[in-house]
């Protein structure tokens, strides 16, 4: 999950027009959310509540707010939760890892 929230806010450190007109930035953002979906949903409840960014809902809700009910991403969301809730994120990832060594 780190790796990805890196590899988010490392191709997306350009401007917002960038971010809007490039459909590969975008779909790269989508992919790599949907694996920190997935590698959360695999999380052990107990880890869950250590990374409350992480556990319970909060990333599938990140995911789930980007597509309306035609799969169509909302880009606008998608650069806000690049460029607010992923930072967040790869904070208390790095902060949880930084105590388990």
């Amino acid at each position: 999950m780190y790796q990805m929230t890196e590899q988010i806010m490392a191709a997306n450190r350009g401007s917002k027009e960038r971010f809007l007109a490039s459909v590969q930035l975008q779909s790269a953002a989508v992919a790599r959310l949907l694996t920190i979906a997935n590698c959360a949903r695999a999380l052990t409840p107990e880890t869950s509540q250590t990374l409350p960014l992480v556990g319970g809902q909060a990333v599938d809700s990140l995911r789930d707010a980007i597509a309306d009910d035609n799969d169509n991403v909302k880009l606008e969301l998608l650069w806000q939760i690049v460029q607010q809730d992923i930072p967040q994120l790869a904070l208390a990832l790095d902060r949880w890892l930084s105590a388990k060594a």
